[in-house]
Parts: C-alpha cells; structure tokens; sequence
C-alpha cells in the first residue's frame, strides 16, 4: 500500500529466503512425511505468514536483493527473476581449523541448524545415524523447545549412544569449538533457505560438507557431497562414504570447501556485493 501512495519512488526489496511458497510448502511436505513415519503430529516452524503480501511486494519492487545462490533464485517465479539480484551472506564468527587438524581419528558427524528441526532435517538425520552405530553425531540446536518433535525423536536425541545433544551454543565459545575439532563432517538437509548460515560457518570452520542444494550454499568443483533425496537412507549412505573416505583426499576437499567459505562467506564479500547492488539501484534512478 505504500508503493501504491508512493508512484514516484524508486523500490527496493530485501528477500532472506527462498520463494515463500515454495518454503511453505516444502516443509509442510516434510511435517506430512514424518507423520507418515512416526504417527506423531507435527506443527510445521517456518511457515511465511501473509504469501500475497509477499507477492505483492515482489510486483512492485523496482529490483530485489535476494539472500541466496542459483537455487534460492529458482523458487522464484520466472517473472520476477530479471530484477532480483543475488547477494551472498556472511557466516557467524567461529574458529578456523588448521591444516593439519581438518581431520581427525575420531571423524564425528555435525547437524548444526536453528528453529524448525523438521524444515531442517534433524528427524531424518537422527533417522540415519539410528542405522550408524559405529558413527558419532553431535546435535546443537534447540530442537528441545519443540514438544511435538521431542515426542517423536527424543529418545534419539537424548539417550541414543551414539547422539549427543547440546541445545543451543554460541558460535564464538569453548564448548562449540570443542565440537567443531572433534568433527569433520556437517549434514544440513534442509528443505528450503536463503543461504544456511550455519553451513556457512560450518564450512568456513573446516567440516565437510553433505547438503542439500536448498542450503543456498555452493560447492567447489568435485568436493563436498549433495543430498538429492535427503532421506535417512541417503545421508546413512553418504555418511559411511565420508567415514571410509582416504584422510589425504577428505583433508584436501575439506580444504578447498574451507578457503571458498572464507572468501565468499565472509563480511566483505556481503558488503561488496550489497554496495554493487545499491550503487546500481542508485545509477539506474538517476537515469530514469
């Protein structure tokens, strides 16, 4: 309504997430399958309230910045695309492994993510580690503040002897960093994001990535793993590849993942892209 009371004003959006009728439906999706599988019902998190509105603001933009990679821009309808611009996002402060210590004996598995376990897959990860014994996870997040999800999986996360469960930690403290070393592998199969910020900053610490394509994260050429289903049955699958993988060749994919995280996650690399796209909004009302 703004927009419509303001003709003359030139109108810029700024869009976090994938398309929010995609996102909507994607983990209403996920809600209905793990209901499927455990009898549980579950109250989907993340949900985008208002999707018209949404719409609406997306008519009306002059040009969009858009927090995400090729696949964020995808969820989009094709006639919104010619104004939106991609901008990256920059990962949260966390240490930065070295070298010599990408990869350690012990090769721990990480799922790291925020609000909405199930929209973020921590049921089908659990799910999969169920069939891992010999492999260890270590959950953070606050899955614990969803009671409908505690119903259904946590005996997993709390009593499983493989699991272990931390709730929610600071990126930049001792018990997180402590995490991350014994670590070399994160799982984020999240059915829909911007850019996962916490891949990002799991990445840029040094853990090897086993994504879904819906992180908004990109990959160099040849290194990390994809989940394309991001069943339980997949990650188990690309879990024991990682656990069995060469130290030489897990340390030197991680490596490559770490350096490319560090350059295009990063404050400066948000702040040029950001400053590129408003100088080019600025250029463009001038012209007009």
């Amino acid at each position: 309504r703004l927009g419509d009371a303001l003709p003359s004003a030139y109108r810029l959006l700024h869009a976090t997430g994938s398309y929010p009728r995609f996102s909507n439906a994607a983990e209403a999706r996920r809600a209905e399958e793990m209901e499927r599988r455990t009898g549980v019902s579950y109250a989907p998190r993340r949900q985008v309230a208002e999707p018209d509105l949404f719409d609406r603001s997306l008519e009306i933009a002059d040009r969009v910045s858009l927090i995400g990679n090729e696949a964020t821009l995808s969820t989009f309808p094709e006639r919104f695309r010619d104004k939106i611009t991609l901008v990256t996002a920059s990962s949260s402060t966390a240490f930065i492994k070295p070298p010599k210590a990408l990869v350690l004996p012990s090769r721990e598995f990480l799922w790291f993510n925020g609000a909405g376990a199930v929209h973020k897959g921590l049921d089908l990860t659990l799910e999969a580690f169920r069939k891992l014994p010999d492999l260890r996870l270590n959950v953070v997040g606050n899955a614990h503040e969803e009671e409908d999800f505690m119903r259904a999986y946590g005996n997993d996360l709390l009593h499983a002897p493989n699991i272990t469960y931390y709730g929610w930690l600071r990126t930049d403290g001792r018990v997180f960093r402590e995490v991350m070393e014994r670590c070399c592998c994160f799982i984020s199969p999240s059915c829909s994001e911007g850019i996962s910020t916490s891949s990002a900053t799991a990445m840029r610490a040094g853990l090897y990535p086993v994504i879904s394509r819906n992180n908004g994260i990109d990959l160099p050429p040849d290194c990390g793993a994809w989940l394309e289903d991001c069943t339980a049955e997949e990650i188990a699958q690309k879990a024991r590849e990682v656990a069995k993988m060469p130290i030489d060749e897990l340390r030197q994919q991680i490596w490559e993942c770490q350096t490319t995280a560090l350059n295009r996650y990063s404050r400066e690399n948000f702040a040029k892209e950001m400053s590129a796209y408003l100088s080019a909004a600025l250029a463009e009302q001038i012209k007009n």
